[in-house]
């Protein structure tokens, strides 16, 4: 939380969205149990709900070139966090899907590291960050 702007730290009611990524990086320890890895997403958004009480938390699915397999079982784990979160009382609703603007109709090749032997678009480098940015505004209607 240091790393926020004071405006953020001082006025948490301000905050309107919490976007979340997470799991990416899990499915090179496949296999991984659900249930642990579904408490650990959950108890992450319950900290950012008490902090940011009045912010919808985005979940994203993750998506990896050659982890097909982990990334559709992880689609439906977050839709499992998704529904808990609706029992809690927190406000949360899908981002975006990786398998679509990643993976998109050439297996990320066109979107990923340069590791896959992508045109050398990340989506943490910045042209990737543009475009990551843009499938999420469209799904907050922004």
């Amino acid at each position: 939380m240091l790393a926020l702007p004071a405006a953020v730290i001082n006025n948490p009611g301000t905050v309107t969205h919490v976007l979340m990524n997470w799991g990416v990086n899990d499915m090179n320890s496949w296999p991984i149990a659900e249930a642990t890895w579904e408490t650990q997403y959950e108890s992450i958004i319950t900290y950012s709900h008490g902090r940011f009480p009045n912010a919808k938390v985005v979940l994203s699915y993750p998506w990896r070139v050659g982890f097909d397999t982990q990334a559709a079982t992880m689609h439906g784990w977050v839709d499992t966090v998704i529904a808990w979160c609706g029992s809690q009382g927190i406000v949360c609703m899908a981002g975006v899907d990786e398998a679509v603007t990643i993976k998109a109709g050439d297996d990320g090749h066109a979107e990923t590291d340069f590791v896959t032997g992508g045109a050398g678009v990340h989506y943490s480098d910045p042209l990737g960050v543009g475009l990551y940015a843009t499938a999420m505004q469209h799904i907050l209607g922004w």
